[in-house]
């Protein structure tokens, strides 16, 4: 007789479920998101309460936020528990050009959230007026957000745990053809944030970025890269002094 062998696949977070504690780049965005979810509530016209539900991140408060419109008329307002799974979220958020698309396929497909009420999304999260020209005094913001525009490209889905017995047919993933911009969240952080909030945004977006590209996805991996590539500059330099 057979055994089939069964092959589990990266597993879910549950809603129920306690998660991991967030890294060093999930950590720095973590206060960003939180900040950029209550802009977007205090700006909607829609009558919104959101209970925001931090992951991984110690001591991380939950917070409630209320529209201007909730709050002059409190009994009308609709009630959204917004409740991050991972840490993971914080990091994969980042990737996407759209937030609708950021929050859709995050809640339905890799499930790194969990929503109380998902018809009150995109009430929230779509955009009825197109995105503000890209404008930046600094010339080092302006540099860093156009490579980061140029190297964004939609995460991986994580995938749901399947055995292979229950496992279908694998599908290759389709190349998206549209053209990447800042996100919104990359304009909110170019307008509303300060000098030391839009330099952590950038590192920490740029280091994701660059890590999938150069060091197999690892941030670790890369800034062994870089501290390797500055030890042979100065080893370079220092020899050209001595040689001179």
């Amino acid at each position: 007789m057979v055994r089939k062998l069964h092959v589990w696949y990266r597993p879910e977070p549950l809603k129920t479920s306690i998660g991991r504690h967030a890294d060093k780049i999930e950590s720095r965005l973590e206060p960003i998101f939180r900040r950029y979810l209550k802009y977007l509530v205090e700006q909607s016209p829609e009558s919104l309460v959101v209970k925001y539900v931090p992951s991984g991140i110690p001591d991380a408060p939950i917070e409630t936020v209320a529209s201007t419109r909730a709050k002059e008329k409190p009994d009308s307002a609709e009630n959204l528990e917004f409740k991050v799974l991972t840490p993971a979220f914080y990091s994969r958020f980042v990737y996407y050009a759209h937030d609708f698309e950021a929050i859709f396929c995050e809640l339905s497909e890799s499930n790194t959230i969990w929503v109380s009420n998902p018809k009150l999304l995109p009430r929230l999260f779509v955009k009825k007026q197109p995105p503000a020209p890209f404008q930046t005094a600094s010339y080092l913001d302006y540099g860093c957000f156009m490579a980061i525009k140029e190297l964004r490209r939609r995460p991986e889905r994580i995938e749901r745990p399947l055995t292979s017995s229950q496992a279908g047919p694998t599908t290759q993933p389709q190349k998206d053809i549209r053209g990447f911009r800042l996100s919104s969240m990359d304009g909110y952080v170019l307008s509303q944030e300060d000098d030391k909030s839009r330099r952590i945004y950038r590192n920490s977006v740029l280091a994701l970025f660059l890590a999938d590209r150069i060091a197999l996805g690892s941030v670790d991996i890369l800034q062994l890269e870089l501290w390797v590539f500055r030890f042979l500059l100065a080893y370079a330099v220092n020899s050209l002094a001595i040689h001179t």
